[in-house]
């Protein structure tokens, strides 16, 4: 229950921000572009807050042929992936286990230097 309500908090918010973007300011031209500030709340889960300054960071960071397309469902595609990792951090420390290398089960990491 507790992941339906916050994906539907998600989607309610994703709405807002969609209508919001498309919406013209008061005395603002045909094609003009509206700047939202980076403080903004783009989705909330939890106690978790995802801003515009957040997205645009991650976004910008991602691999690009890893990452949706550019265009506006591409965007909230991007969103939406992002909601989901905060869903998984919150269903993880719910389950209150300790964070250690028994935990990753068999396999074995190693990290190596790279001169």
């Amino acid at each position: 229950m507790n992941r339906f309500r916050a994906a539907a908090l998600a989607t309610v918010v994703l709405l807002a921000c969609a209508t919001a973007a498309f919406a013209r300011a008061p005395g603002a031209r045909a094609g003009q572009r509206i700047v939202v500030s980076d403080s903004t709340e783009l989705a909330r889960v939890g106690n978790r807050v995802i801003r515009v300054y957040d997205f645009r960071d991650r976004y910008f960071a991602a691999d690009a042929e890893s990452k949706p397309a550019s265009d506006s469902l591409g965007r909230i595609a991007f969103l939406n992936i992002m909601i989901d990792k905060e869903i998984m951090g919150l269903t993880a420390q719910a389950r209150n286990r300790p964070l250690s290398v028994t935990t990753t089960g068999s396999w074995t990491f190693r990290l190596y230097a790279i001169n």
